[in-house]
């Protein structure tokens, strides 16, 4: 019996030189308590793709105030150069989610950004127009019009309502920066 207990007794001490038993450092926690707050801090950035390469979006940010000084990537999805994407990230720097960035959101950025995203549409070649549409239809969220060549739009329908008139800006893929009412019908 004593011979067992000896033996045990020098288990258990190799076990704790290497750290089997043994409880996490205040390091370690620290550590693990960071990263799982940082995962809590949210940051959403505004982007636009400058080009898409080998299943990857690279894109600039429009809004972080030159806090961020080189792409960021995202799955280019079905993304194209020049489409706006807003890009939501934890506080580790990983992308949580990136979608398409929608009217209202997008007429926004625009008014506070647009001589960045001119500045960056103009670097790679894209076209922004003004059209005159008539709102046609109106379907809860989104209300739509086409203008004289045809070619229909989607305008958050708390901007508009069925019957008016509306200058819009756009770029080369349709999106809508900014709504303007001419006159309602």
């Amino acid at each position: 019996m004593k011979k067992f207990m000896k033996l045990v007794m020098a288990v258990m001490v190799m076990a704790m030189s290497v750290g089997m038993f043994a409880t996490p450092t205040h390091e370690v926690e620290a550590e693990s308590n960071y990263k799982e707050q940082a995962q809590k801090n949210i940051t959403v950035i505004h982007t636009i793709v400058e080009r898409v390469e080998d299943g990857l979006a690279y894109t600039l940010p429009i809004d972080d105030n030159d806090a961020i000084e080189d792409y960021i990537l995202v799955e280019a999805k079905n993304y194209e150069q020049g489409a706006i994407v807003t890009v939501t990230m934890d506080g580790l720097g990983e992308i949580v989610k990136d979608e398409y960035t929608l009217n209202e959101e997008l007429s926004t950025l625009y008014k506070r950004f647009g001589d960045v995203i001119d500045s960056y549409e103009e670097s790679f070649g894209a076209k922004i127009e003004t059209k005159i549409i008539n709102i046609e239809l109106e379907d809860g969220e989104w209300a739509y019009g086409s203008d004289a060549e045809g070619y229909e739009y989607a305008v958050s329908s708390d901007r508009v309502e069925v019957g008016q008139v509306a200058q819009v800006t756009v770029n080369e893929f349709g999106e809508v920066f900014t709504v303007d009412v001419l006159k309602s019908i």
